[in-house]
């Protein structure tokens, strides 16, 4: 039987865990809007701290995936706003395709154990 493992340059985790993925989450945020990090913050369905979100975004600032802007509004201070990038859409499929991957490993041992536990 072969080992199924996830793309070493995704994650580089082992088989049945789904580390950083508030990374993903994001990208798929900015992919439907540019957004500046509270809002992020605001909208991801995973329990994220802060800072932890911070350091994703610089990181994927600093490898080309997003990228920002400042924009000073008339009220308030100016926010930093992130936008995805064409690598950051590259990265947010490969990240799709293994957490697909994911799934149907998953899918595929829940059917097992019905079958196995008769129902």
């Amino acid at each position: 039987m072969k080992k199924e493992t996830c793309h070493p340059v995704i994650c580089g985790c082992s088989p049945g865990r789904t580390p950083r993925f508030t990374e993903p989450c994001i990208l798929l945020l900015l992919r439907k809007s540019p957004s500046y990090g509270y809002k992020l913050i605001e909208n991801l369905d995973t329990k994220s701290d802060a800072g932890a979100v911070y350091r994703i975004l610089r990181k994927l600032e600093k490898d080309g995936r997003v990228k920002s802007n400042w924009l000073s509004k008339e009220r308030g201070p100016a926010r930093r706003v992130y936008k995805i990038t064409v690598r950051g859409k590259k990265l947010l499929a490969e990240w799709a395709a293994s957490i697909k991957a994911k799934r149907d490993s998953l899918n595929k041992f829940l059917s097992g154990y019905e079958e196995y536990r008769g129902g």
